[in-house]
């Protein structure tokens, strides 16, 4: 049997309330050649049901059960070791793909731009508790295919920002790069989002493809998981992974202080410290 086109894995945690919505987002898809690779964390709340159910009746879900809870980490791990597919797409377990054509957006912009290392499109914000859209993220420069140089000044610059939730990217391409770094912990897919494009290009559509919720209690990027010195030293990772990967340009350095003090400041404020 040959391998799909695309892999979606998903890591659930008793998100038995928005689990049919996210699935059924992905089985809608009018591009049908992927696999859905889903690796349950030791549910409690009756997801593991919903999830064998629904694999009971679509082949194109393979599934992996935990006995307890093993951490978001663990369970990312083990579904990327099962994916088998030439494109990866991760999606979590209480956001959905509302885009029916997401997949084969994606399928056409790769296969008219061969070197790029993925596709991503714009990600609406769904608060959680008033089940409301409130935003919207996912940026780039321009429409269309973005060369690596162009990805690596947008990135610093603040001119691009792929959001984890909308990405797809070549699977050999990750390899490539060694693949997610777990050490960054929440930065996990920050760093391969920004790393590939900066070494392949990327293709950008401004179309509305996905669905996020955010949760009000929730912090942002800077200080999301462990302290606001952890944060800052994960951060100093990236930064250090991101030069390996981009080539020089002229003006780097001081692209590479702005960015440094922009998400410092932004560490900083979620962490709950006071500046005078």
């Amino acid at each position: 049997m040959s391998a799909p086109t695309f892999s979606i894995y998903l890591c659930n945690y008793n998100h038995a309330k928005y689990l049919p919505q996210c699935l059924a987002g992905m089985l809608r898809q009018s591009f049908t050649d992927f696999e859905v690779v889903i690796t349950d964390d030791g549910s409690t709340d009756g997801s593991q049901r919903i999830i064998a159910g629904i694999a009971a009746k679509d082949s194109r879900l393979k599934t992996h059960f935990f006995t307890k809870n093993q951490g978001l980490m663990a369970a990312t791990k083990n579904a990327l070791e099962r994916v088998t597919g030439t494109y990866i797409f991760g999606e979590g377990a209480d956001d959905f793909i509302f885009n029916e054509h997401f997949l084969a957006l994606a399928a056409t912009a790769l296969a008219e731009h061969p070197t790029a290392a993925g596709f991503f499109g714009v990600v609406g914000l769904l608060d959680a508790e008033q089940n409301q859209v409130t935003g919207k993220f996912g940026s780039a420069s321009r429409e269309g295919y973005i060369p690596p140089e162009d990805c690596y000044r947008d990135f610093l610059r603040g001119n691009m920002f792929a959001p984890g939730s909308s990405s797809i990217w070549r699977r050999d391409c990750m390899q490539e790069i060694g693949g997610f770094d777990f050490s960054l912990g929440p930065q996990i897919d920050f760093l391969m989002n920004h790393a590939l494009p900066a070494r392949h290009g990327v293709v950008f559509t401004s179309a509305p493809v996905t669905c996020q919720r955010i949760y009000q209690k929730a912090s942002s990027f800077g200080s999301k998981g462990g302290t606001l010195w952890e944060a800052t030293g994960r951060l100093a990772k990236v930064e250090a992974r991101i030069r390996e990967w981009g080539q020089p340009y002229t003006g780097m350095e001081e692209d590479w202080k702005r960015w440094r003090a922009q998400w410092a400041i932004d560490a900083i404020k979620t962490s709950g410290i006071r500046i005078e």
